[in-house]
């Protein structure tokens, strides 16, 4: 695949939001292409932390935002038989197991939920996603058996209230009073104008030994480096920071954090979406339309994810999740990770639950599926 330069050029005068670097700033002139609007707008990627950077924030986000954005179809109005695909579905994605579960969640994965396999969790912990929309991460955790719940994201309409004390709050992070053993974000810290400032928010919300995870793209990946600004990914002007590892280890260690793993769940998306906007055609003029497989067959797909599943191994994928724990607790002090040898982490905690009889019959009882990941240094 022929390697794109972006037609770019060098800038001096700007500082980069991440590292405070305004020696080396290489310009790339990026364009809105979900809705095909075609708008340019200035990127700016530092050569120190290799963060890729909107150069000025547009001054009305909202009209970059438009219903079709935020469409998602409620689960609640879904036949008894999606019900129990699902439910077939993300217990694999937490546990790795079962054979037909395992062909459930190859045709309708849940690539999120499978993130939460690198955590020891147990049906009382704290959870909090934010950004979640309707809250459809949330509603299969609840599935699984999680009990204390909570998501927040201020674009939504109203507050959310669902069956078994589910809660989506209208608010930002700084609005929210309580501290949570797990405070997650998937694909929504590369829309945030203030990262820092979030993670010093988060941080102060998580209990001494709480994860905080971050799912987000990745400008240090194969797929930048061979499509630039065509990247599907990139998506002009809605992500603001396009992020490496470095960039994130040096957020995190600014607001109290260590990076304790990186696992790349990059897929086949990054390929046609980015050949899509090679050939000047907006994302959602294909996505979802009866001539999608017609750009891209089966055939094609398959290849697709099949190199994904390459460089998500060779730590080249194009997103990934993050696991930050806070400095001052070393995973070795980390009382929820502390278990008997050759014992699997979910089974341990398990037998400190009281309703063994129940739990015993629940998916936790099952060891986490191990995702392709690189650790941290």
């Amino acid at each position: 695949m022929t390697q794109i330069t972006s037609g770019f050029d060098w800038t001096f005068d700007v500082n980069c939001r991440i590292c405070g670097n305004n020696k080396e700033l290489r310009r790339h002139q990026a364009r809105e292409m979900m809705f095909g609007t075609r708008e340019s707008f200035l990127y700016l990627e530092c050569q120190k932390c290799g963060c890729l950077q909107i150069a000025d924030f547009p001054d009305d986000m909202a009209r970059h935002y438009p219903p079709e954005y935020y469409a998602q179809q409620d689960e609640d109005t879904f036949p008894a038989v999606v019900h129990f695909l699902l439910r077939r579905r993300d217990r694999y994605a937490f546990t790795g197991r079962g054979w037909l579960d395992r062909w459930i969640n190859s045709i309708l994965a849940n690539p999120a939920l499978s993130s939460l396999s690198q955590i020891q969790l147990a049906p009382e912990t704290r959870i909090l996603d934010l950004g979640c929309g309707r809250g459809a991460l949330l509603k299969s955790l609840q599935r699984l058996g999680f009990t204390h719940l909570e998501g927040a994201d201020p674009f939504n309409a109203d507050d959310l209230s669902y069956p078994g004390g589910l809660k989506i709050h209208k608010a930002e992070l700084c609005d929210l009073a309580g501290k949570w053993d797990l405070i997650m974000l998937h694909h929504v810290f590369e829309h945030l104008a203030a990262p820092l400032k979030t993670l010093h928010d988060i941080y102060a919300r998580l209990t001494p030994s709480g994860t905080c995870l971050i799912r987000i793209p990745l400008v240090s990946s194969q797929a930048w480096q061979d499509y630039g600004v065509d990247w599907g990914q990139l998506d002009a002007p809605r992500h603001f920071f396009l992020h490496t590892p470095e960039s994130i280890r040096r957020l995190a260690a600014t607001a109290g954090f260590t990076i304790r793993e990186i696992v790349y769940d990059s897929n086949s998306f990054q390929f046609w979406s980015s050949e899509l906007y090679r050939t000047d055609t907006p994302l959602q003029q294909v996505r979802g339309s009866r001539t999608f497989f017609k750009h891209f067959p089966l055939k094609t797909l398959h290849a697709y994810a099949k190199k994904a599943k390459k460089l998500n191994r060779l730590g080249r994928g194009d997103q990934a999740a993050f696991y930050l724990e806070k400095t001052a607790w070393p995973h070795r002090e980390n009382p929820l990770r502390q278990f008997p040898a050759g014992r699997p982490p979910l089974t341990y905690v398990a037998t400190s639950v009281p309703a063994a009889g129940w739990w015993a019959r629940s998916p936790f009882h099952q060891p986490p599926a191990r995702a392709q990941h690189a650790r941290t240094q």
